[in-house]
């Protein structure tokens, strides 16, 4: 009756390598939570999740699921409070790189992160993992684990979110390979408009120029009725390139605009949403910028989706090949909804 987590590995055909179940990974006295799983450079693979305990908890395991540390995982344990998995990465050495909410007190959530050894898991920031975000002006929103890029040079871009007394601040931060933070601590906000609320980021990454991209919710801060979408450019040294407040993709206005992401293409992004709420038509729009943040496209905004009904978890990558394919579901508030999926090329025509 207690939840652990179970790895397994499925071959190209569908079949399972591993024996049925999987590979169980925790052992936890009580139920083990949100399992993140990467490869790593090695040709292994990390396993991280929540431990009931608090703890952050990781193993390493081969190709035949063979765990390779300590058994039950490596542990990192809160000097108080809980710690809240957010993400996971590999890097080309075999080490692998872990982000938490760390929810010290109910008040005081913070983001921080650790780089693990290839050969036993051991700290590679340091003994204390390295404070992303160490809870001065502000805290994580309550239920946001952010997600994180990795650089493809062994460390990680963060694009994330807080929230004050009455807004949010989009922030962004890059640490490198060694553990050290790009930018001041706590990062480089994305808006320098304070008169507005800024959430729900989605990140993306150019490794050529070290360029960071932001996406995200802007709101109001009295009603957060009115919402749109806005973008930016955060160049290596942390300067805000198009603007203090950012690129407008969406007005403020009385829609509701969500499910935000971004991806890297061309050398600028490639910025893709919804727009209304359930159970109203939910089109999904995708913008590309250049990394001056004009619009590549005629017409700006090329819409994927157009159907009648409305959508829910919109993801998306690039493919080597250039294109960019997106996926969701259609009629989500529904609980019967379809799988959908939609390529688009670098010049904005769509695929099959």
């Amino acid at each position: 009756g207690i939840a652990q987590i179970v790895a397994q590995k499925v071959a190209p055909n569908g079949s399972l390598l591993w024996a049925s179940p999987g590979v169980q990974v925790s052992a936890d006295v009580d139920d083990a939570n949100s399992p993140r799983i990467t490869r790593t450079g090695d040709g292994n693979l990390v396993v991280a999740w929540s431990s009931s305990t608090g703890a952050l908890r990781l193993q390493k395991l081969d190709p035949a699921g063979t765990p390779l540390w300590a058994a039950g995982g490596i542990a990192v344990n809160p000097p108080s409070g809980f710690f809240f998995l957010a993400d996971l990465h590999g890097d080309a050495a075999g080490n692998a790189i872990a982000s938490w909410s760390a929810q010290l007190t109910f008040f005081d959530r913070q983001l921080w992160t650790q780089k693990f050894a290839a050969a036993d898991g051991a700290a590679l920031w340091g003994a204390t993992p390295v404070k992303v975000f160490d809870g001065v002006g502000g805290a994580m929103q309550l239920g946001n684990f952010p997600p994180f890029l990795a650089d493809g040079a062994g460390g990680a871009v963060f694009v994330w979110y807080t929230v004050g007394v009455s807004a949010g601040s989009v922030r962004v931060q890059h640490i490198d390979a060694a553990g050290v933070a790009a930018f001041a601590q706590n990062g480089v906000l994305a808006s320098a408009d304070s008169a507005q609320s800024h959430t729900g980021p989605s990140g993306a990454y150019d490794a050529a120029s070290g360029d960071i991209y932001a996406l995200w919710r802007e709101t109001d801060i009295a009603t957060q009725g009115q919402i749109g979408v806005y973008a930016q450019r955060i160049d290596s040294s942390g300067a805000r390139q198009w603007g203090s407040g950012g690129k407008v993709l969406v007005p403020l206005g009385g829609a509701d605009q969500g499910q935000l992401v971004a991806l890297p293409l061309g050398g600028g992004l490639l910025a893709a949403w919804a727009s209304n709420s359930a159970p109203t038509p939910m089109p999904i729009h995708v913008a590309r910028l250049s990394s001056d943040g004009n619009y590549v496209w005629p017409g700006n905004v090329i819409d994927i989706s157009s159907l009648p009904s409305d959508v829910g978890r919109l993801a998306g990558a690039v493919s080597s090949d250039g294109f960019a394919a997106f996926t969701w579901t259609a009629s989500a508030a529904s609980f019967a909804g379809d799988i959908r999926a939609q390529n688009i090329n670098a010049d904005g025509s769509l695929g099959i």
